[in-house]
């Protein structure tokens, strides 16, 4: 409705436009929303793998607070690529997702990537590999998938 307003009035409002909001008394909803995280739940094929204080290498990985004191060595990269397969505490569902990795390299140029598995065992999305430094650092990748994905596998190479 159209209210006509003094000239006092106007000039109050030129002096503090915030009148006209404070004056409604309104309140604005928040709306709340839950994270979901998608870390390691268990190991699946680990062969050659090594958890370093931890009792399995899930269990070294799944940290939402990065541990130097926890983490898994790789099997020795020179002969090929190597990968460990891990079930999801909770699938990861169809969506573009970051996934952050805390490595570093031992070896002279190693690189890293996560593939995200269907239910049916099949690829269903994957990062760009990232070359590793030769200090521990957190890699943020980014992975697309296609399918929900109760599973990953961490691939490295040289």
């Amino acid at each position: 409705t159209p209210v006509a307003l003094s000239d006092t009035n106007c000039l109050d409002l030129s002096r503090n436009p915030w009148a006209l909001v404070q004056t409604l008394g309104s309140s604005v909803p928040m709306m709340t929303a839950s994270v979901t995280a998608y870390y390691p739940g268990t190991d699946i094929t680990v062969t050659g793998w090594t958890a370093v204080g931890a009792a399995s290498i899930a269990a070294a990985l799944n940290e939402s607070v990065a541990s130097d004191a926890q983490y898994a060595i790789s099997p020795d990269i020179a002969t090929g690529a190597k990968t460990a397969t891990f079930a999801f505490q909770t699938p990861m569902p169809v969506g573009t997702w970051d996934a952050k990795v805390r490595g570093d390299d031992i070896a002279p140029s190693g690189q890293f990537r996560v593939v995200a598995i269907d239910a049916g065992s099949a690829d269903c999305g994957a990062s760009a590999w990232q070359a590793l430094t030769g200090t521990f650092t957190e890699y943020t990748v980014s992975i697309t998938t296609t399918a929900i994905a109760p599973n990953f596998r961490i691939e490295v190479k040289l």
